[in-house]
């Protein structure tokens, strides 16, 4: 390291050993400690020496600047998250924290103050070989979050995820409905733990979300009807009838001591991540080809639309405002049900 002195109080310059983009680093004294040792403060890292020097000559000590510099992500992240939580649902900041630590966590031993766009769009475009367009997205949504709520507390200048590119491609995430041989071998098992679940989610179209927080009080088993329901306007309060075969699993269900219809066997509430381990971990056990759980709700949309149910009824049993989108997204037709339509034709 090369030290290159300047004036008392003005800071120093070091340039650092090795091949690096900017090997000059900009330092000064903030204080000393108890024994009397010096607490430096580093400015930034720069390619010129120059450099280095302007921004010492621009640099304008504040204590709670210089605090905030030295955040982790993660840290600014919490920060964020713990005021944010107030002005959303329950359910809402359950998926905020689902895709944070997925798809986010990986950045939280960064310097907040040091990330550049250029660390920012790396870590998208790993992202991208693994998800859809559409979790990037969401991705890209709470890293400007983030980054917003950190210009406003001056721990950040500029918000970086703005300028994240995703572009266009394939989604990865494929979606494949539960075949007959699988809904059986479901049946057959329906003892096992979390099974009944499954069964519940395909005979209702819940999203799982929807379903970790379903509470007791939204069950109507004498009406056998479930009025619940999330995510848009079109999807609040909407109203499920209870299919007969799982009337007997959500009855099971309901004598459970809390307020929720879904618990694990400690009678805690399920969190997404926890619930999505039980659900991977049964279909291994059952030697059942791996689905998502959200499967479970294509696979609703299918056996309805198989089935020959109305269109509106379809729409307003999803929570869709238009059986467009349910058209498009959920329904899988197998050749058994398309050549059935055919031979329909007269």
């Amino acid at each position: 390291m090369i030290f290159i002195k300047n004036p008392n109080g003005f800071g120093n310059v070091y340039k650092l050993s090795g091949k690096r983009r900017r090997p000059y680093m900009a330092r000064i004294t903030i204080g000393w400690d108890e024994n009397g040792k010096q607490l430096r403060h580093i400015i930034g890292y720069f390619e010129t020496k120059q450099e280095a020097l302007k921004a010492l000559g621009s640099f304008e000590y504040n204590p709670k600047a210089v605090e905030f510099s030295k955040l982790k992500f993660s840290e600014v992240a919490t920060k964020w998250m713990n005021e944010h939580s107030k002005n959303i649902s329950k359910l809402t900041l359950q998926s905020y924290e689902m895709i944070y630590k997925q798809y986010i966590k990986d950045l939280d031993m960064q310097n907040f103050s040091e990330l550049k766009l250029f660390q920012l769009q790396e870590h998208i475009n790993k992202l991208s070989n693994k998800v859809s367009t559409g979790t990037l997205k969401r991705v890209k949504s709470i890293l400007s979050m983030i980054y917003t709520w950190a210009i406003k507390n001056e721990i950040a200048s500029k918000n970086y995820a703005e300028l994240i590119e995703i572009g266009k491609h394939e989604t990865k995430v494929k979606r494949r409905i539960f075949t007959k041989e699988e809904l059986s071998i479901l049946w057959k098992n329906r003892e096992e733990s979390i099974v009944d679940t499954l069964l519940i989610l395909i005979y209702t179209g819940l999203r799982v979300g929807e379903f970790i927080n379903l509470k007791k009080s939204e069950i109507y088993l004498d009406k056998k009807l479930i009025v619940t329901g999330s995510k848009t306007e079109a999807g609040r309060n909407r109203h499920i009838p209870i299919h007969e075969k799982i009337l007997s699993l959500i009855e099971e269900r309901m004598k459970n001591p809390t307020e929720y219809l879904l618990v694990t066997n400690r009678n805690s509430i399920y969190t997404y991540q926890g619930y999505r381990k039980a659900f991977v971990n049964i279909l291994y056990k059952l030697k059942i080809e791996a689905h998502t759980v959200h499967d479970c709700r294509h696979t609703t949309a299918t056996l309805l639309s198989n089935a020959g149910a109305n269109p509106t009824a379809i729409k307003n049993i999803l929570g869709h405002s238009d059986f467009k989108i349910t058209e498009k997204i959920y329904t899988h037709k197998d050749d058994d049900e398309l050549t059935k339509a055919i031979n329909m034709m007269k």
